[in-house]
């Protein structure tokens, strides 16, 4: 199973059960994917598929506004709530 379906918080196959955790990783993640996509941007790289689903993930209004603003580089909220 990917990373994006393993953190899905309406998932019934994930291994991870508690739903603080999943955002948590979900939103680690996708900060992850954007800064490796500002990596291969800045190199004039092709951009891999899994950070294209990463920023599709995060583009999406159904997502949680914490990962939605992972990819614009904000470490406020789940970061602060799990220190």
């Amino acid at each position: 199973m990917h990373l994006t379906q393993e953190t899905a918080v309406i998932s019934t196959e994930s291994e991870i059960t508690n739903i603080n955790d999943r955002l948590l990783h979900r939103f680690r993640a996708a900060q992850l994917a954007y800064t490796m996509f500002k990596i291969y941007d800045e190199r004039k790289m092709s951009i891999p598929d899994a950070i294209k689903k990463w920023q599709d993930i995060c583009a999406d209004p159904e997502e949680f506004c914490e990962v939605r603003n992972a990819w614009d580089g904000d470490d406020d909220g789940i970061k602060k709530e799990h220190k």
